[in-house]
């Protein structure tokens, strides 16, 4: 390693598989976080506006099989009122999971009491690509790319003001744009043609003259090739003439920032940008 300090086995095991396992396992059905815990939202409707889509849905626990009404939740930001004012913002990495949330829930300044809601959707034309970026935590982070006749599984987050701004604090590689013109199919029939989303800084990473899509991301209509997390972490040591193993790799990019540094601007050199005809900076 290129730092003189080695991580304890334990540390340095956590440190590879969050690296590895990225973008993590995604969630089976929409759900919402809340101070009493998570919880599986079902009955989605399809109204005109996400507070009315979500006013009969129900929720089910997990662990317990109780089913009851959203509104029943120990809740008070559950209401239609307070829905119909979430910002609805595309999770399409790490973000679209439980356990990416509950990390960043964690977080000293994020609002953790207030419920965040994840819905499972479908966006065409689209495509959830490598990032030219390693991230903090060692891995090839994932960004957008326009793909006709693609359609690709992501979520939709429904974030307050405050969520937002929080989890702004931990997308450095990342601006939070508005993209419109999207066909954006929610669970439950809901549909939307306009949603902020986090868009990779740098580009998407190009490997042997094109980019490279998350194999984790379910898509129909690939034109793409795909790769897991550990594929495409070996091919970008491999182009930037790394010597030593790839778990080396992973830890010298983790605790060294500015050797990490160095490799992103050395794989965003050819990145290619988001190809889309209405994306602008979010206010």
């Amino acid at each position: 390693m290129s730092t003189s300090r080695r991580p304890e086995d334990g540390e340095r095991d956590r440190i590879l598989a969050r690296a590895k396992g990225y973008p993590y396992a995604a969630p089976d059905t929409s759900y919402v976080i809340t101070r009493a815990g998570h919880f599986e939202l079902l009955g989605l409707g399809a109204g005109e506006d996400q507070g009315s889509a979500l006013a009969s849905a129900r929720v089910r626990h997990p662990v317990t099989g109780v089913e009851l009404a959203l509104s029943g939740l120990p809740a008070d930001d559950l209401d239609p009122e307070s829905l119909r004012a979430r910002l609805p913002v595309l999770a399409y990495g790490a973000n679209r999971t439980a356990e990416a949330l509950e990390r960043k829930r964690g977080l000293p300044g994020f609002p953790a009491e207030e419920s965040i809601l994840v819905l499972r959707a479908r966006l065409h034309d689209l495509d959830v690509v490598y990032s030219a970026h390693l991230s903090p935590y060692g891995s090839v982070g994932a960004t957008l790319q326009r793909s006709p006749g693609t359609a690709v599984e992501v979520c939709l987050t429904l974030l307050t003001e405050r969520q937002l701004a929080a989890l702004g604090e931990t997308e450095t590689n990342y601006a939070l744009e508005e993209l419109d013109g999207l066909e954006l199919e929610l669970e439950g029939g809901g549909r939307l043609g306009r949603a902020r989303s986090y868009v990779s800084r740098h580009g998407g990473l190009v490997l042997d003259g094109d980019q490279v899509a998350l194999t984790a991301i379910p898509a129909t209509g690939r034109r793409l090739e795909a790769r897991t997390e550990p594929e495409i972490l070996a091919a970008v040591a491999r182009r930037l003439g790394h010597p030593g193993d790839l778990d080396d790799f992973i830890l010298d990019t983790v605790h060294d920032p500015q050797l990490a540094a160095a490799r992103t601007r050395e794989l965003r050199r050819d990145a290619r940008p988001l190809e889309w005809p209405s994306r602008r900076p979010a206010r």
